[in-house]
């Protein structure tokens, strides 16, 4: 892993308490439609749990943040490979499920879930400070793929 990303994620995490902040799904009024420049990039909204792989945390977390209590979905998803990676775990029976699924301490056994990932961060804005991300899309098992 990159330690100039590791030592700023750290300096992010001590400093507002979350390496950044989730782009999160929004309306857009519609008065502001025609302000729309096209092609543009849109994805659907997805209603689950918003997950960042956070490798000083070891594995999955919310974007609160705070880590993952499933150990089944925490094992699957903590792999170093998955560091940075930002996205949304998703049960196929919905946002409660899903909320459930995600704090449930004592799970005995791995319940299906997808992880749809949105974006890696894979270097630092050298001006800014913030991370640069690059856009993923996943497969319907949550296997991430570049676009």
């Amino acid at each position: 892993m990159n330690p100039t990303i590791i030592a700023h994620w750290e300096s992010m995490v001590k400093k507002r308490g979350k390496p950044f902040r989730a782009m999160l799904a929004d309306d857009i009024p519609d008065e502001k439609l025609e302000d729309i420049v096209f092609p543009m990039i849109a994805s659907p909204k997805l209603d689950g749990i918003r997950c960042l792989i956070d490798p000083i945390a070891g594995g999955p977390v919310s974007r609160e943040p705070k880590p993952c209590r499933n150990p089944f979905i925490w094992n699957a998803l903590s792999s170093p490979e998955f560091a940075f990676l930002d996205g949304e775990v998703m049960s196929p029976n919905g946002f409660k499920d899903s909320q459930a699924m995600w704090g449930r301490k004592k799970a005995t056994e791995l319940e299906p879930f997808n992880y749809h990932v949105f974006d890696v961060v894979q270097t630092i804005d050298t001006t800014s400070g913030e991370p640069v991300c690059v856009t993923y899309h996943t497969d319907f098992s949550g296997v991430p793929r570049t676009a």
